[in-house]
C-alpha cells in the first residue's frame, strides 16, 4: 500500500473513525483505482476508434493493394513454373526436353524441397534480421526470373540422338515410364540440382517476405480481413496459372 499512501503501524489512519465514516487511506486507494480505470477505458476507446475508422477505407489503401497483388503475382509465377517444369522435363530430348520420367522430375523437386527445410530454420531468420524483407524479396524475385529464363537451356546439356518423327514420338511415350537418369551427364545432374535448390530457396524468400509485407500493411484489427483478401487472390492465381501453362504448352507443341 506504500504507493497508495497506506499508513504505518502507528499511523492515526488505522484508528476507527465515527460509524459509517471511510478511513482516509482507504478513500485515497479508491480514488486511485477509479482514476486508473478511467484511464484504461479512455485508452481502449482510442484503440477501438482507429480500426473502426480504417476499416471503412482499407480496400483503397495503396500499401495494402501493392502488398496483396505482389503476393498474388508471386503465387502465379511459382505455380506456373512448377506446372511447366515437369512438362519440360518429361518431353523428349529431340523436342527440346530432358527425356525424364515423372518420377525423375519428382526426385529433383524433392531435393529442392528437402534443402528448403534447413534453410528456413537456420538461414532465413538470420538473413531477414540482417537484410530485411524488402531486400530478400528483391533478390528472390530477380534470381527466380533468371532461373526461369535459363530453364530451357538445360536441354542443350542433354544427349541428343537424331531420330525421325515416328521414332521421336515413340521415344517420347517411352520416356514417360522409363527413367532417363542413367542417360544424364554429370554436368546436367549438377546443373539441375543447383537449379532446383536455388529455385526453392528463392521461393521461400519471396513468399515469406511478401507475407510479412502484407501483415505490415494491414491496419490493427484488420489482419484477418487483409490476409483473407490476399489468400483469395492467390488461390485464384493458382487456378489460372496451371490452366494457362497447360494451354500454352499444348498450343506451342502443335
Amino acid at each position: 500500500f506504500a504507493a497508495a499512501g497506506a499508513p504505518g503501524e502507528n499511523d492515526e489512519d488505522w484508528e476507527d473513525g465515527e460509524e459509517g465514516e471511510t478511513k482516509p487511506w482507504l478513500r485515497r486507494k479508491e480514488q486511485q483505482l477509479e482514476m486508473m480505470d478511467a484511464s484504461a477505458a479512455m485508452e481502449q476507446a482510442a484503440e477501438e476508434e482507429v480500426p473502426a475508422a480504417q476499416a471503412k477505407g482499407w480496400f483503397r489503401n495503396k500499401d495494402i493493394q501493392i502488398a496483396v497483388w505482389l503476393y498474388t503475382m508471386i503465387a502465379l509465377f511459382y505455380v506456373a513454373l512448377e506446372e511447366l517444369f515437369p512438362l519440360f522435363g518429361s518431353a523428349s530430348v529431340d523436342r527440346g526436353g530432358l527425356s525424364l520420367a515423372s518420377k525423375d522430375v519428382g526426385i529433383f523437386m524433392s531435393i529442392g524441397g528437402g534443402f528448403t527445410l534447413p534453410y528456413t530454420i537456420f538461414c532465413f531468420p538470420k538473413l531477414i534480421e540482417r537484410k530485411g524483407s524488402i531486400w530478400l524479396l528483391k533478390i528472390g524475385a530477380v534470381t527466380s526470373m533468371l532461373l526461369s529464363v535459363a530453364t530451357p537451356f538445360m536441354g542443350l546439356l542433354a544427349d541428343k540422338h537424331p531420330l525421325d518423327d515416328a521414332s521421336a514420338l515413340a521415344n517420347e511415350h517411352k520416356s514417360l515410364d522409363q527413367s532417363g537418369l542413367k542417360d544424364m551427364s554429370a554436368l546436367l545432374w549438377v546443373v539441375m540440382i543447383v537449379h532446383t535448390v536455388a529455385l526453392h530457396v528463392n521461393a521461400t524468400n519471396c513468399f515469406a517476405s511478401t507475407i510479412m509485407l502484407v501483415n505490415k500493411s494491414a491496419p490493427p484489427g484488420l489482419f484477418g480481413t487483409v490476409n483473407s483478401y490476399g489468400q483469395t487472390l492467390a488461390s485464384l492465381s493458382r487456378v489460372v496459372g496451371p490452366a494457362a501453362v497447360g494451354y500454352l504448352w499444348t498450343l506451342c507443341g502443335r
